[in-house]
């Protein structure tokens, strides 16, 4: 019974004792002790690299729309600065001075100037002070015809050297390129020079001014320069002119606000072009039928009472010296 009470420490026991009895034995200097984490803490480090994740798919999601915003600052100015480096892969000089756009339905550009090189070794120089082209991006993405819907060109110049050596292809061989049969757009051309360096002459076009759109009966052209200058001679041009999609049907051409064609048509066929061209004046009329293949011509000229008189006084200066002599 001694020993009963001895070892639990008795009734009488010091309760201060007990404790000392159970506290845990002291653990040697510089053992860690292993932490426990609280539930909340546990959670909140899952959830850190989810919520990483999370920033890095949004970021990239509206990056597209951080470039769009700030287009003007950003994609602009490395277009503009990338524009001779897309010409020398297309073959040309191409630099531009000011871009603007969209990117949904309009772009705008300023000081244009291209060189045609390899691309077209006759063209010197083609400037345009300004530019607008428009379009449907609905269209467009569906592949449907028409998605071109505007074509803008102000104070356009063009400087073409017919002096220079044609390439070798085989134009000849195959003839003109057809004309194309989709939708055209809309076209404004205002303002507009041309020169051309022909052998023994050059021609000035100035004042050209056109305006394109598609019809009922097809795609209409209108306007003209207002002077083309040729040798020591001045003259204006007018035209009125409609593609149907299978022919260029011109309804009046006026030389110095005269009539000089009407009821005429152009219409391409394979590698020939057949033309039916009515001069028509004040008091006289001509037709003049026939087929271009490459560089082959087959014409027939019925004066219809038109004088030859009449009508070199109306061509004079216009006409090549072999084709006049041919006509005398």
């Amino acid at each position: 019974m001694g020993e009963r009470e001895e070892e639990v420490g008795g009734p009488f026991a010091d309760p201060g004792a007990a404790r000392e009895t159970q506290r845990p034995e002291a653990e040697p200097p510089g053992t860690q002790r292993p932490e426990t984490q609280r539930p909340e803490t546990q959670r909140s480090e899952t959830q850190r690299p989810r919520r990483r994740r999370r920033h890095v798919l949004l970021a990239l999601a509206l990056s597209p729309l951080l470039l769009w915003v700030a287009r003007a600052w950003t994609v602009h100015p490395a277009v503009v600065a990338l524009a001779p480096w897309i010409g020398r892969q297309l073959g040309c000089e191409l630099e531009l001075a000011h871009l603007e756009s969209d990117w949904w339905s309009e772009l705008r550009v300023e000081g244009v100037r291209f060189r045609g090189d390899r691309l077209a070794p006759n063209l010197d120089e083609a400037t345009i002070r300004t530019a607008r082209v428009r379009w449907d991006m609905g269209r467009l993405v569906r592949g449907e015809d028409g998605w071109l819907e505007t074509v803008e060109a102000f104070q356009p110049h063009v400087a073409l050297d017919l002096t220079k050596p044609a390439p070798e292809s085989d134009a000849a061989a195959t003839g003109p390129p057809a004309l194309p049969s989709a939708a055209l757009p809309a076209l404004r051309v205002e303002g507009g020079t041309v020169r051309i360096t022909l052998p023994e002459e050059i021609v000035e076009v100035e004042g050209l001014s056109l305006l394109g759109g598609s019809g009922p009966e097809g795609w209409r052209l209108t306007g003209g320069p207002r002077v083309v200058r040729r040798a020591d001679t001045e003259h204006s041009l007018g035209l009125d002119a409609t593609w149907t999609g299978q022919a260029l049907e011109v309804a009046e051409v006026t030389l110095d606000d005269s009539p000089l064609v009407a009821a005429s048509t152009i219409t391409p066929a394979g590698p020939a072009v057949a033309f039916d061209v009515r001069l028509e004046g004040p008091a006289e009329r001509a037709r003049l039928t026939g087929s271009l293949a490459g560089t082959r011509l087959r014409a027939v000229i019925d004066l219809g009472g038109l004088a030859l008189d009449a009508l070199g006084s109306r061509l004079e200066g216009w006409l090549p010296a072999d084709l006049a002599g041919a006509v005398d």
